[in-house]
């Protein structure tokens, strides 16, 4: 009898191991019909009541075997992946440390105990798990998929885009690593890597609730609104009940201008799942929160208090309370919040560390060291003449959009929205030392930036990149496009740097969170706008005060259209109705007629502005 068990619980385990579990249950019945105590069958019970989506009697027999045999390498691997499915990260990560220890080659289980490491914010201890595992088995998507999260959640995106791309290569039809690719190209600003993501989901899943999202928010960036709209009502007619969805999609509504509809999807989302930071933010940001809203204060005060809480949502919630508290005009109370939010997310990008600053302004030398006024001069003949592109720069939060939406009011211009093209390119058109332009590398830039733009703009004369961080790459930008307008908004720098303080900023600069930070790259931009304001032709730099066009639409309005070569238009004059897609943290204010409540908002908040009140009035 014994010997005949022994052949059973072998052809149950190996009907496990292929896949076939309705035939590896039916054997472990047998054996345990006549032998109720053992321990092998019930192993392979519990192993199909996992993989089956049977949590409970997965459990339960998955338990009993852990009690005879605590060293049952499935016992324990299995046990931590349901642990981790129903919300208990410690002791998943238990069971996910013994089970390496049993097996401590197994790329699943360093895989899986990297994924707990994940969930508890243990980023070293994850990256030096999940390493381990792809080096034993290069070939494991799921270990480079959560490898390039590791890098992802902590700053590092250039690793994180190479693991999502290794997963990728290694299993193109694995939709996760797909989605996450295209995820962080949407936070990267690069849309149309990010639409090819979506793509290649909806091609494998059309029912893909994550991938009509991603498409969404791609088609959003890429000035589509009416198809991201699509996108995002059938994300939620594929799963009303889709918090996640519920709330991209309402932020992608807010996006394109649709403000109620987007108010009810991202309540709808926080009834449905309350601990989701960003539909917070993303709600209160949309309209101005008053008295009436104290149930939903008492709420985010509530979720913001749970021990459980994860960082990420712990820090959105806190900007959420900022915002709402700025609106009730309780200015103490906000600030205390929004240093939380910037607190916790200081320690998220940098790990406790603190910013380069050194390197950071040894890149801005370097710029205003290279690309001279010679630079430029020995350069002419190289540019394109094309006079297409507008370059809207500035500091981050300086009214850059609404300078977009002014000028892409016109019927002659397309709006190409945040373009990450020069940020990402500029420096390769530059020869070693770096104070040579190459002639063949930059017209090749000319050539892939115009088919970006016309890809955007079929039928305009004219089409915006309202990139903000262009400023740092305007000479070379100007030398491929010596025809091309540039705009650069100036905004007083306390209130700019009190802007960046209350956002949220999801491209994780690594600048962005802590006050002396914030102010010390606030004045490394003036330097490098000052070389280039010396050196750049004044007929190619317009500098327009925000202060200014807020106080005198019309006529700054008509000066911004008549520098870049265009007829004035009244429909500059009505930025609100624009229909574009607005995908930055402004969506909701340029949806209302041009207002003064942003300028010189600093003064209500100057007995707690710390080292901002250092830049007095600097610009």
């Amino acid at each position: 009898m014994a010997y005949k068990h022994q052949a059973s619980v072998a052809s149950a385990e190996q009907a496990l191991k292929e896949g076939r579990l309705a035939e590896a249950r039916r054997l472990a019945d047998e054996v345990l019909g006549s032998d109720p105590e053992n321990l092998q069958a019930t192993l392979v019970l519990g192993v199909c009541a996992a993989r089956e989506g049977d949590p409970t009697t997965a459990l339960t027999l998955l338990n009993r075997v852990g009690q005879r045999d605590p060293n049952s390498f499935l016992a324990l691997y299995w046990l931590s992946r349901l642990f981790r499915e129903r919300g208990n990260p410690n002791e998943a990560l238990e069971a996910g440390r013994r089970a390496a220890m049993q097996r401590q080659q197994d790329p699943e289980a360093l895989n899986q105990l990297g994924l707990c490491m994940i969930d508890l914010g243990m980023w070293n201890h994850a990256e030096a798990c999940l390493l381990r595992a792809v080096k034993v088995a290069p070939h494991l998507a799921a270990g480079h998929l959560n490898l390039g999260i590791v890098f992802e959640r902590t700053g590092r995106f250039d690793e994180a885009k190479r693991e999502y791309k290794r997963a990728i290569a290694v299993d193109p039809y694995h939709l996760e690593a797909l989605l996450q690719f295209g995820q962080l190209l949407v936070q990267q600003i690069d849309y149309l890597g990010a639409a090819g993501c979506a793509e290649r989901v909806l091609s494998i899943d059309p029912d893909s609730v994550q991938g009509h999202l991603l498409s969404s928010l791609a088609l959003v960036g890429l000035n589509q609104p009416q198809k991201a709209a699509d996108h995002a009502v059938r994300a939620v007619q594929l799963d009303p009940l889709d918090a996640q969805a519920l709330r991209l999609s309402g932020e992608i509504l807010q996006s394109i201008g649709r403000i109620e509809e987007a108010k009810e999807r991202l309540v709808r989302s926080i009834e449905i799942e309350p601990q989701q930071g960003f539909a917070y933010y993303a709600l209160v940001r949309g309209y101005r929160v008053t008295e009436r809203d104290k149930l939903l204060i008492d709420k985010m005060k509530s979720v913001v208090a749970e021990p459980n809480l994860s960082p990420t949502h712990r820090g959105e919630i806190e900007f959420a309370l900022g915002k709402a508290y700025a609106d009730l005009g309780e200015f103490g109370v906000s600030m205390e919040h929004y240093d939380s939010g910037n607190r916790i997310f200081h320690n998220q990008r940098t790990g406790g560390g603190v910013f380069d600053s050194q390197r950071f302004e040894q890149g801005v030398d370097f710029v205003i060291e290279n690309v001279t006024a010679k630079t430029i001069e020995t350069s002419r003949g190289v540019g394109s003449d094309s006079e297409l592109p507008i370059f809207v720069v500035g500091m981050i939060r300086s009214g850059t959009t609404l300078a977009e939406q002014i000028l892409s009011c016109h019927p002659e211009v397309g709006a190409a929205g945040e373009q990450t093209f020069w940020l990402a390119n500029a420096m390769s058109a530059l020869d070693p030392p770096g104070n040579v332009v190459n002639g063949s590398r930059i017209r090749r830039l000319e050539q892939d930036y115009l088919t970006l733009l016309k890809q955007i703009g079929p039928d305009k004369s004219r089409v915006v990149d309202k990139m903000p961080g262009n400023f740092s790459n305007l000479g070379l930008i100007h030398i491929a496009f010596p025809n091309a307008r540039i705009v650069h908004i100036r905004r007083n720098p306390i209130d700019t740097c009190l802007s960046i303080w209350m956002t949220p900023n999801r491209a994780m600069l690594d600048w962005a969170s802590e006050k002396k930070d914030i102010v010390f790259a606030y004045r490394q931009y003036l330097r490098v706008m000052d070389h280039w304001r010396a050196i750049l032709p004044a007929d190619r730099l317009l500098e327009i005060q925000y202060e200014d066009l807020v106080a005198n639409q019309e006529a700054v309005s008509k000066q911004m259209i008549e520098f870049c070569g265009l007829d004035w238009n009244e429909a500059c004059l009505r930025p609100e109705r624009n229909d574009r897609a607005v995908a930055t943290p402004s969506a909701w204010q340029v949806r209302q007629p041009v207002y003064r409540d942003a300028v010189e908002r600093w003064r209500r908040f100057e007995p707690y502005l710390g080292e901002f009140s250092e830049l007095g009035t600097e610009s």
